[in-house]
């Protein structure tokens, strides 16, 4: 299921991309056991200027998947793994 979801301008987005490269950075920040319910998982992806490593915008976003038990994270190589919060109970 979607959860919520947020729109972060940090720096205004330029009108033209000529010059310029960006790309969408993605990391999961967070994995929040809500017991036999389910678990939230919120992911933050920023749009970046890659060159320059400057950051324009920052979208968080979770979903929730019922009934899903939380399993030990492994993430696929080249990903990156924050976690914040309880991530086993609460």
């Amino acid at each position: 299921m979607d959860g919520e979801r947020s729109i972060e301008i940090v720096k205004p987005i330029p009108t033209t991309s000529v010059g310029r490269k960006f790309e969408l950075r993605r990391e999961t920040v967070g994995a929040y056991d809500k017991g036999k319910a389910g678990l939230v998982l919120e992911e933050q992806v920023l749009l970046v200027d890659a060159q320059s490593g400057e950051v324009f915008t920052k979208f968080i976003g979770s979903s929730f998947f019922v009934g899903q038990v939380p399993k030990p994270l492994s993430p696929p190589p080249g990903i990156y793994v924050r976690l914040q919060g309880n991530v086993h109970g609460g």
